[in-house]
């Protein structure tokens, strides 16, 4: 059975807050699964401007969004985010396809993406054309995250920035 990735405002709006809710629940450690990124509220994955979700057969098997893009030195730029692929679906390539569609998504719209990729997340970002870049290569507001991570780094971020570099006519 192949993994179909779809556009998550083309679920139903019941549809929608069930996949929020689990990744909600995931982000919050009530998964059964250790979370791999900052808790994230249900209100917040259906505020996303952007999202995609995995289905194996009619079945959610994974999520990616992407946030209201903003201006940053004259480029509107998006943060790819909130990547989740439950244990059990993990080994399908689910993850690859969710970080292509969704960057596919944002780029098509004329939008840079860039992501912090922790480091099971960063071979798949870096596969599919992003770079590690500084802090100052983001949009300032993106660094607000690491306000509120259990980590408390003294500087920066805990992990590792990467902005796309592919070519937007590639997409």
């Amino acid at each position: 059975m192949n993994v179909e990735i779809v556009d998550f405002r083309g679920l139903s709006e019941i549809e929608q807050r069930r996949v929020a809710d689990l990744v909600s629940d995931y982000t919050h450690g009530k998964s059964g699964e250790s979370p791999q990124m900052l808790p994230v509220k249900s209100g917040h994955i259906l505020e996303k401007e952007f999202g995609a979700v995995a289905l194996l057969g009619q079945h959610f098997s994974g999520y990616i969004g992407a946030a209201t893009p903003e201006k940053h030195k004259k480029i509107a730029m998006s943060e790819i985010g909130t990547l989740w692929v439950p244990r059990v679906n993990r080994g399908k390539n689910t993850a690859h396809l969710l970080v292509d569609y969704m960057t596919s998504e944002v780029v098509r719209v004329g939008i840079k993406p860039y992501a912090f990729c922790n480091p099971l997340s960063r071979p798949i970002f870096e596969e599919l054309m992003y770079s590690p870049k500084a802090s100052g290569d983001v949009p300032p507001s993106a660094l607000s995250a690491c306000e509120h991570c259990p980590a408390k780094p003294s500087t920066g971020c805990c992990d590792t920035i990467v902005v796309y570099e592919g070519d937007k006519n590639d997409n």
